[in-house]
């Protein structure tokens, strides 16, 4: 996960995930060019560890924007 791009390299699904969520895309305040080890971390929440993506926006998401992040 290196060297695939997390925006513009299709690596999960049919389409980059600039194509299948170019809103949430639209809205990024930076990371438009990072890997995907560069946007996520692995966190632990008491019982075990899980990953969560870091992606700063430009703003307050919407509730629909929400959403797409969730599918995201």
């Amino acid at each position: 996960m290196k060297q695939i791009r997390f925006w513009d390299d299709r690596w999960v699904g049919e389409l980059p995930p600039k194509e299948k969520f170019p809103r949430l895309y639209s809205i990024l305040l930076c990371y438009k060019e990072s890997v995907v080890s560069d946007v996520g971390e692995w966190v632990n929440n008491g019982n075990n560890e899980v990953h969560r993506w870091n992606l700063p926006w430009r703003r307050e998401l919407f509730v629909w924007e929400e959403e797409q992040k969730q599918q995201l």
